[in-house]
């Protein structure tokens, strides 16, 4: 009930601020039902008639494809049109090998509408609409642009909503479906990280902490049947400094941040914030760009797997500003009310080991990674467990850790280094997958 609030919240203040084209907003997407259910499974066989009316049958281009990515996408949609270049440049690298089709899913776009865009936009793949496929149904396609790939053998792999941020990033999902050694189905939960060794800080939970000393925290009360209640915090000074912490069960690449107050309502990666000095992901929100005239809002949050990893964020500039957030939700919630509370660090049981979590770029555990705990006497081998996990027990120290060897069919970047600082913590280190 309390993440249905919060949607119901969300939407209310997003439909009154962005305009249509912004359906996709990751609020939204939060909430997105059907995609655990048709992940992986047989995708249903289509035909339809492109806008230069020639046919487009899934099960047809399978046959001289490895694969096929179907870009959903309507004409109203910002987001979508500027996409259009991206998926061109991929088009020319990957289209031997990639079936690509854009498929328009607003029912009121004419065939001529769509020639139009694709004409404009210098489309070379085929264009059409979904009328008639139910794929609309099927998939529950409400967030846009959005982007499937079927595999080879014609399950559907992957599932992306909003616009990629770079060709970069759909190369490395288009890479996982094409080549000799693909050959059974591979679900592919997010986009792959970049294939170069690099940690990642993880902790017990999905956290979020103010650091600022004058921050204050303030619980949202609805007073309503279920007690429902939210929190953040009144944070008087110009800038907010939030830290983060994530678990170690997530992909440090699944893990996306949104802020309300960015113009383009760009996804961002939240290991974009690392602070390698520190080990933990920060970062500095200024307060006088305020959201909705009276706070800033910021959700984290994984990107596939979110009923327990996310966070919202609330933060004000004073009291004022908290009595104009809960007077905005009144009418739909008559007896809520706010007041300061106690803040308290996490409670989840703080490492007593350094922990290593080695992965590869698709999350999958890498074992028999041998690595060296250094200091300045001596060196210490560890080699991963069959999961992937290393545990050093030792004294507290800022070890200097460096990686030796990997198992074959594996690679690193041999100037990999890190440092744990002193204290114990957790990590996972991304090898790559060659």
């Amino acid at each position: 009930m309390k993440k249905a609030l919060i949607f119901l919240l969300a939407v209310m203040f997003l439909s009154s601020i962005l305009p249509v084209a912004w359906a996709e907003d990751p609020l939204i997407r939060l909430f997105g039902e059907g995609e655990a259910d048709v992940l992986g499974k047989p995708f249903p066989d289509f035909t339809v008639k492109d806008t230069k009316k020639n046919e487009f049958t899934l099960s047809e281009a399978l046959k001289d494809h490895e694969a096929v990515l179907i870009n959903f996408f309507a004409s109203w949609c910002g987001p979508c049109i500027r996409e259009l270049p991206l998926l061109n440049e991929l088009y020319k690298q990957y289209g031997d090998r990639v079936a690509f089709i854009g498929l328009d899913f607003e029912p009121d776009d004419t065939l001529l509408d769509i020639a139009e865009i694709r004409i404009e936009n210098k489309v070379p793949f085929p264009m059409s609409k979904t009328a008639g496929t139910g794929l609309n149904e099927y998939l529950g396609v409400f967030r846009l642009p959005q982007t499937v790939v079927i595999d080879r053998f014609g399950n559907l792999c992957f599932m992306h909503s909003n616009a990629f941020e770079s060709a970069e990033e759909l190369a490395r999902v288009l890479d996982t479906f094409v080549g000799d050694d693909y050959t059974e189905s591979r679900i592919l939960n997010c986009i792959p990280m970049k294939a170069s060794t690099c940690a990642f800080p993880v902790s017990g939970t999905l956290a979020y902490y103010v650091e600022n000393e004058s921050a204050r925290k303030v619980a949202i009360r609805y007073n309503d049947d279920d007690g429902n209640v939210e929190f953040g915090y009144i944070v008087p000074d110009d800038i907010a400094h939030l830290r983060f912490e994530i678990s170690p069960e997530v992909q440090p690449a699944d893990m996306c941040y949104w802020i309300q107050a960015d113009t383009d309502k760009s996804l961002h990666a939240l290991s974009s914030l690392l602070d390698p000095d520190r080990n933990v992901y920060v970062y500095e929100q200024p307060i006088n760009l305020l959201t909705y005239g009276h706070r800033v809002v910021m959700s984290v949050f994984e990107s596939r797997t979110i009923d327990d990893q996310s966070v919202f964020i609330l933060l004000f500039p004073d009291e004022k500003a908290v009595d104009e957030f809960t007077d905005w939700y009144r009418e739909d919630a008559p007896d809520i009310s706010w007041e300061y509370v106690k803040d308290e660090e996490s409670k989840a049981a703080q490492s007593e080991a350094y922990l290593l979590h080695f992965i590869d770029q698709y999350g999958s555990p890498v074992p028999d990674v041998k690595a060296n705990f250094c200091t300045d006497a001596a060196c210490t081998l560890q080699i991963a467990d069959e999961n992937g996990l290393v545990c050093f027990n030792a004294p507290v120290e800022n070890y200097h850790v460096q990686l030796l060897k990997v198992p074959e069919g594996y690679s690193f970047d041999p100037d990999f280094e890190f440092y744990t600082g002193d204290a114990f913590g957790e990590w996972d280190i991304l090898v790559r997958k060659d």
